[in-house]
């Protein structure tokens, strides 16, 4: 449940690029795996609900760099296409844990395995 009302998260440090999650664990993830220097070169829009993005789209239209890491499922499909359509310049990062759910599922059977 959710006392105060659901809206997106922007983390900005000033880029041209940005990197899009369905939630705040595959951010998370995203920072867990990425090397120091690379985290202050993007900024981060968690949209705390997939819904959000319609709401929200016009945030993107100031990043030159767009890379969608939203979930491997039936929404997950149907925002990246959202998002390309419009942005031809944006990216589906799913490939990289395209046997997941998520990153954050990926990240976590990930470390379990190793």
């Amino acid at each position: 449940s959710c006392i105060l009302k659901k809206d997106i998260t922007l983390i900005t440090n000033k880029s041209k690029a940005v990197k899009i999650f369905e939630g705040f664990f595959d951010y998370l993830s995203i920072i867990q795996i990425s090397d120091e220097k690379s985290i202050n070169k993007f900024d981060y829009l968690i949209l705390n609900s997939a819904a959000l993005l319609l709401k929200n789209i016009n945030l993107l239209d100031n990043y030159e760099t767009i890379k969608l890491y939203l979930d491997n499922d039936s929404t997950g499909d149907m925002y990246t296409k959202v998002i390309t359509d419009r942005y031809h310049h944006a990216r589906d990062e799913r490939s990289a844990y395209s046997k997941y759910k998520d990153l954050n599922e990926c990240l976590c059977a990930c470390k379990l395995t190793h």
